[in-house]
């Protein structure tokens, strides 16, 4: 089946009804009949898909509706107000693991879908929601030049608008009772006009838009921010760059970003990290499907509906703080007129050696990924490279007592890591 069908229906005010009908409507029964009806002729001449648009005049978004051979004709209701040549920059292929329908919103241009896991392993399958927009050249610069504005303007006006709806649409959703368990939610942006511009600068504007909505995401439950950007220097081809942001703590954003990157033996195109900390497409190549929540983000979010912190994200928390103090005293230095003090690494600001015990019952410093605790009780053995201490101090951190602390004559700092351990502070804790 290689033919398709476009159509168009120009619907004037007395019949500006039918648009409405078909966009309220989780079906569009009028077309969907009529294809139907002449269903041998269509196969006959090989259509493998009929587009409907129905274009309003009253300043209205046109309504686009898809209907396909191997659904016998009847609407394919994912690819609701897709427009065709953009359809494939939705990228619903990567949905994979999720069953998925399309929920509607107020604004077309935003495309909200309710997903729900796949093949869950004994366990109660995962909910969340997927946001995905496309920003087209025509939305950005309408009524404008090139020229008559700074492009990080449009970035932050038109880029901005978009986003504050596909998290309203969110917020709007998970209210109903029908999405309670829904969580772990996806934003996925893609800008189709060409920038010339830095990463670094995207880097800033994304981490501009997170610290403004941050706090309404973290309350959504939206996990990760995925946008896509076509960036190039002076004179040089545009480049696809892909962004993943994540706040997994709260506090901190983590920005990953992609080159795509073509393996000439297999001619595959694989994500190659240009920016940031390595995230879960590293090395992936650029159909990878979205994971299903992990064991780690279940414990994390267990954590937060009752109100606390999961033990393993506090490493993170105390990375962050020392980072702050190392851009505050940059930032005090450069104030000052003098030269700053030489920051560590990125990898060597805070380093975490968990303790775990070993078949003889003895602590051992092990590096190993989070949430492989069998017991109730984490412990690190942390270096700190601060701006008072930059070649390092050394404590131990724990969600437990320990002895070790007391052996090596090292400073220990407990935390509290479960939802009954909200007494208060001592006063002489305080002092």
């Amino acid at each position: 089946y290689l033919n398709v069908i476009n159509m168009c229906v120009l619907a004037d005010s007395p019949t500006a009804a039918l648009g409405k009908k078909l966009q309220d409507s989780k079906s569009s029964d009028i077309s969907q009949s009529t294809a139907q009806a002449i269903h041998e002729a269509l196969v006959a001449k090989g259509v493998r898909r009929i587009t409907l648009v129905v274009s309003l005049f009253d300043g209205h978004m046109p309504f686009y509706y898809t209907y396909r051979q191997r659904l016998d004709y009847k609407e394919d209701s994912t690819h609701r107000n897709f427009e065709p040549p953009l359809a494939h920059m939705y990228e619903l292929s990567r949905m994979k693991n999720y069953n998925f329908s399309l929920v509607p919103t107020e604004n077309p241009q935003i495309h909200l879908y309710h997903a729900v896991e796949r093949h869950p392993p004994k366990r109660k399958a995962e909910q969340c929601f997927f946001a995905r927009a496309v920003l087209r050249e025509g939305d950005i610069f309408a009524g404008s030049t090139l020229f008559q504005r700074r492009m990080i303007d449009y970035l932050q006006t038109e880029v901005e608008k978009l986003f504050t709806d596909m998290v309203t649409a969110i917020d709007v959703a998970t209210q109903h009772p029908d999405y309670a368990e829904s969580r772990n939610h996806h934003i996925y942006l893609n800008i189709v006009p060409e920038f010339v511009y830095e990463p670094e600068k995207i880097d800033q504007l994304i981490r501009k838009m997170g610290q403004r909505y941050g706090e309404q995401l973290w309350r959504l439950n939206v996990g990760e921010l995925e946008v896509c950007v076509r960036l190039r220097g002076l004179g040089e081809e545009a480049m696809p760059l892909r962004f993943i942001v994540s706040n997994p703590t709260g506090l901190d954003f983590s920005v990953s970003g992609y080159y795509q990157v073509k393996d000439l033996r297999t001619n595959e195109v694989y994500y190659q990290l240009c920016y940031g900390s390595p995230s879960y497409l590293d090395g992936k190549p650029v159909n990878t499907p979205y994971p299903v929540l992990g064991d780690l983000g279940r414990r994390r979010l267990h954590a937060r509906s009752n109100q606390t912190t999961y033990v393993y994200d506090f490493p993170a928390l105390f990375a962050a703080s020392v980072r702050r103090q190392w851009q505050k005293r940059a930032a005090m230095a450069e104030a000052n007129g003098r030269p700053g003090i030489a920051q560590p690494a990125e990898h060597l600001l805070v380093e975490f050696n968990e303790l775990v015990l070993d078949e003889q019952d003895q602590l051992q410093e092990v590096k190993r990924a989070p949430a492989l605790n069998d017991i109730g009780m984490v412990a690190w053995r942390v270096v700190a490279r601060t701006p008072e201490c930059p070649d390092g101090r050394e404590f131990i951190l724990m969600a437990n007592d320990t002895e070790l602390a007391i052996k090596l004559g090292l400073p220990r700092l407990y935390i509290s890591a479960n939802s009954g351990a909200r007494i208060g502070l001592a006063s002489e804790v305080k002092k």
